[in-house]
């Protein structure tokens, strides 16, 4: 690591965001996803074996044992499990990083940095899910993140109209009416700069920092619906490079934008009416959206969440979707599934050359949001 960089953040400090988290996020965290593969088992129909149900039973004992490894700070285990070429990349990448920890008595909970530590409790949900045919493609956590959506439809409802009345201008050309081409530019940065704000601050309904979430209650309180939401959230930012990121955007003409997402809920209906706005604006022809592979860090987005997004939006009642409905054509919208963002590697940490990279190479942008 560089010299210059901040040591990694660890658990040494009992008052520390990571000693808190896995005090206590995480163990209510990992209880949710048993319980709700317990559920699952529950469920399931006649024409499920013995055996798989045997298989199945199984893992919910190892990730019970996890849990109480995790609590107890024993050492953490190695994976087990590679599935397709892919699934063995990620594999290789992960031991290589376990490899890294210079002993055994370090590789323990509680001894090793807090950023590999939480990925590690996921990436080991995905491993021992693997090895139960009922479970291999359960997402433990699809009901909070869909829960979340719900629960967050009155500031959905104040982003649709927004979204709306920003296609029709776009449409019908009003931005551009009696305007110069200096002033149609800044009418453009001023849309765009609103549209990444709605992204940022969507973010506050990371699941993964609301171990607590039941359902039981609208997160609108923590959400921004409108400008003057957003001005009054202003204050919060602490470092805002939007006009550096502007100058690339303005200067893209039909590109192709990949945009790596983050958290499912409003954060991924926000970075949906963003990309929407690109292609209107003529930024972009085509924007390619990046979620997780496997359930990841509670609220994390996957193909099967943009999916049901998506036919939620079309078919809902009460929010107006029908911008969705435009963009899913024109857009041309690709879900792509990347380990990734997968790792217990920070970003800063990943290397171009790793096989999961080349889908980047051909975009005109790169977004995480």
């Amino acid at each position: 690591m560089s010299s210059d960089l901040p040591p990694r953040l660890d658990f040494k400090d009992p008052k520390s965001f990571p000693y808190l988290t896995l005090k206590n996020r995480m163990p209510v965290i990992l209880t949710k996803a048993i319980d709700a593969l317990h559920r699952h088992i529950s469920n399931a129909d006649e024409t499920v074996s013995i055996e798989e149900l045997r298989e199945a039973k199984g893992v919910i004992g190892k990730l019970n044992k996890l849990k109480y490894e995790m609590q107890t700070g024993k050492e953490m285990n190695p994976f087990q499990s590679c599935g397709d070429e892919e699934g063995m990349n990620d594999l290789l990448l992960w031991q290589s990083c376990m490899d890294s920890f210079p002993s055994s008595c370090e590789r323990k909970w509680w001894g090793l940095p807090w950023l590999f530590s939480e990925c590690y409790m996921y990436r080991k949900i995905h491993d021992e899910q693997l090895q139960s045919s009922l479970l291999k493609d359960v997402d433990p956590f699809r009901e909070s993140k869909e829960t979340s959506f719900h629960c967050s439809e009155n500031r959905i409802n104040e982003l649709a109209l927004y979204i709306n009345s920003i296609a029709h201008r776009e449409a019908t050309n009003e931005s551009g009416i009696n305007c110069t081409e200096e002033e149609e530019e800044q009418h453009h940065f001023k849309t765009f700069e609103i549209l990444l704000q709605f992204s940022l601050w969507g973010n506050k309904s990371d699941l993964s920092l609301m171990a607590d979430f039941d359902g039981s209650k609208s997160l609108d309180h923590m959400q921004a619906g409108t400008i003057a939401h957003l001005q009054e959230l202003n204050k919060y930012i602490l470092c805002d490079d939007t006009v550096q990121l502007w100058q690339i955007v303005n200067r893209l003409h039909d590109g192709v934008v990949h945009i790596v997402l983050d958290n499912a809920g409003i954060e991924l209906f926000t970075d949906l009416g963003l990309a929407y706005w690109l292609v209107l604006a003529g930024k972009a022809s085509k924007v390619v959206f990046h979620g997780k592979a496997y359930p990841w860090f509670v609220s994390d987005v996957t193909h099967a969440d943009m999916q049901w997004m998506i036919e939620e939006l079309i078919s809902s009642q009460g929010t107006d979707g029908s911008w969705v409905k435009r963009g899913s054509s024109c857009l041309s919208i690709m879900s792509l599934s990347t380990k990734l963002t997968s790792s217990g590697l920070a970003h800063m940490s990943l290397r171009p050359c790793k096989p999961q990279h080349q889908c980047f190479i051909s975009s005109s942008l790169l977004m995480g949001l």
